[in-house]
């Protein structure tokens, strides 16, 4: 008895990958908007594109929803170059100061 529940448990474990499909993911995207009533630190994964460069690795970056400024630094740019007409997706964190917040931004994705 035990034989035939391995032999079983075995075709079963083979015959699993023909039942196999794709799955689309969807992305989900935050917006400015939202990222402004977010908590300090908090991930955020927004697109949009870079309209300015404000010096000091900040930028600022808008959406449909609105502006924020973000944060890159060198090594975040993985030797991309980014023109103000790119579409991009960024993944960050939320740096909330007094005033404002930001995103210190960690990976840029070209959209194409």
């Amino acid at each position: 008895m035990k034989n035939v529940f391995y032999l079983f448990l075995c075709a079963l474990m083979v015959a699993s990958p023909a039942f196999a499909a794709f799955v689309e993911e969807s992305e989900s995207f935050m917006t400015v908007q939202n990222v402004k009533d977010l908590k300090d630190e908090s991930p955020v994964r927004l697109k949009g594109k870079i309209t300015k460069n404000l010096g000091d690795d900040k930028y600022s970056f808008s959406d449909n929803t609105g502006v924020i400024i973000i944060e890159i630094d060198e090594e975040d740019w993985n030797g991309k170059d980014v023109r103000a007409s790119d579409l991009i997706i960024i993944d960050g964190e939320v740096d909330k100061g007094f005033l404002s917040s930001e995103i210190d931004v960690n990976s840029i994705e070209l959209v194409k």
